[in-house]
C-alpha cells in the first residue's frame, strides 16, 4: 500500500512523472516561462537516474531559473542514506547523503524547487556525482572537482559536466 499523502509519501520512482505533471500543468497556465526536464545521468555524468524540471524566464530584475524536484526527497530516506549501503548486494548511497548544506535541501524537501545559482546547483549536482563515483569505487568520495559554475551551466543549457 501506498501513502497518498504527499507530505508523507517519499515519492520513489515518481520523478518521470512529477516532471510531466509540472511541464504540462504549467505549460498551460504561464506564458512567457519555458520548462524543460532534465535528467540526472545525461548532466551530471551520474549513474543515478533521476528527472527533474528546470524552469527559465525573463524578469523586470533579469533572468530567473529554478530547479523544480518535488521527488529529490526520496534520496534522503535514512535506509539509503548511510555508509553501510556499501556492503548491500546493491552498493549505493543515495545522493542525500552527500548534500553538502543540511538547510538547503531542507528547503527542496520542503518547496520542491530552488533558484539556480551557483551554490545551490553546486549541492545538488555533487549530490548526484558524489553517489556516483561512491558507487563506482565502492569508497565514500567526499569531494567533488566541478564547480558551482558548471553545475549552473549544465541546468540551464543541458551541456553535461565532464
Amino acid at each position: 500500500m501506498t501513502d497518498d499523502n504527499l507530505l508523507r509519501n517519499p515519492l520513489v520512482w515518481q520523478c518521470i512523472n512529477a516532471s510531466g505533471f509540472i511541464i504540462r500543468s504549467f505549460w498551460r497556465n504561464f506564458n512567457g516561462l519555458e520548462f524543460y526536464q532534465l535528467r540526472t545521468n545525461n548532466v551530471f555524468t551520474s549513474t543515478v537516474g533521476h528527472c527533474f524540471v528546470v524552469a527559465y524566464f525573463n524578469t523586470i530584475e533579469g533572468d530567473k531559473a529554478y530547479v523544480i524536484d518535488p521527488t529529490y526527497r526520496q534520496f534522503c530516506l535514512l535506509s539509503y542514506c548511510n555508509p553501510s549501503r556499501l556492503y548491500h548486494y546493491n552498493p549505493v548511497i543515495m545522493p542525500g547523503y552527500f548534500v553538502q548544506d543540511v538547510e538547503m535541501i531542507k528547503k527542496l524537501l520542503k518547496d520542491g524547487y530552488f533558484d539556480i545559482n551557483e551554490y545551490n546547483a553546486k549541492i545538488y549536482g555533487d549530490s548526484f556525482v558524489l553517489a556516483t563515483r561512491t558507487a563506482v569505487s565502492k569508497e565514500i568520495v567526499s569531494k567533488s572537482e566541478i564547480t558551482g559554475r558548471q553545475y549552473v551551466k549544465a541546468l540551464i543549457y543541458g551541456d553535461p559536466v565532464k
